[in-house]
């Protein structure tokens, strides 16, 4: 009898010590799972611009129409047409992206020139995130519009023009702010050279509105070092320009 008992006490503790164990095992997998579900979350996701709706023309494959716009660039008084595309390339500063300009052919849209570089990358605005806002044609001319930036706020407008059989920038408004501090504004003529400058400081109190008047001057200078410069390849805001002996600027 008293071997039986022992016998049957055996048996439990060894039942329990594989029960403990199979609870250990699966302990990893749980936490495993958590991790993953954590960490998921964790990932950063950039919006995508959103894509044209009722597009003119068919996209390229593996591009996205996120812009379009239809205006006179070469002054027949007929409409050509300007696309912006996302593109399938891919860097540290997001996706490319590129202008496509047509021209009307009977009923169809034929290609006339394509770029890239004159529209910032998906990624290129900073806080602010995808820094591309819009593409217009304006007066015979293609204008590009970007916004970005993090405490210090930039808008980007670059105007491009059709002549000597290519695409051009003839001028650029670069506009910085920051709020209760200042802000300035730089309009470039790439034509004749000249650049009018303006900047307003203002300041806030302690709940951030405004007091007092604000401060405005302006100045108007030449570029030292004019040329000319093609659309293509061109990046906004990465070309360097001496406005006086001791200040160079960006546009």
């Amino acid at each position: 009898m008293k071997n039986r008992n022992k016998l049957v006490l055996v048996l439990i503790i060894t039942l329990n010590l594989i029960y403990c164990g199979k609870k250990e095992e699966n302990k990893p997998q749980e936490d495993t799972i958590t991790n993953i579900e954590s960490n998921a979350s964790d990932i950063e996701s950039t919006p995508m611009a959103p894509e044209t709706e009722n597009p003119s023309v068919p996209s390229p494959n593996s591009f996205r129409n996120i812009k379009e716009a239809k205006g006179d660039l070469d002054g027949d008084q007929e409409d050509e047409l300007a696309v912006v595309y996302d593109t399938n390339k891919e860097d540290e500063l997001g996706t490319q992206r590129e202008i496509h300009i047509f021209k009307k052919n009977g009923d169809k849209w034929d290609l006339l020139h394509k770029t890239s570089g004159a529209v910032l990358p998906s990624k290129a605005g900073g806080m602010m995130g995808d820094p591309f806002d819009t593409i217009t044609i304006e007066k015979g001319a293609l204008v590009v519009h970007h916004f970005g930036g993090a405490r210090e706020k930039w808008m980007y407008t670059h105007r491009f023009r059709f002549q000597k059989e290519n695409w051009y920038l003839i001028g650029a408004t670069i506009e910085y702010s920051v709020v209760c501090e200042e802000s300035s504004s730089y309009d470039y003529n790439l034509s004749t050279g000249k650049v009018n400058v303006s900047s307003t400081k203002d300041s806030c109190d302690s709940d951030g509105n405004p007091k007092g008047e604000s401060k405005t001057s302006n100045s108007t200078f030449t570029i030292k070092d004019k040329k000319i410069i093609p659309m293509d390849g061109f990046v906004p805001g990465n070309t360097a320009t001496k406005l006086s002996k001791d200040k160079t600027f960006y546009f």
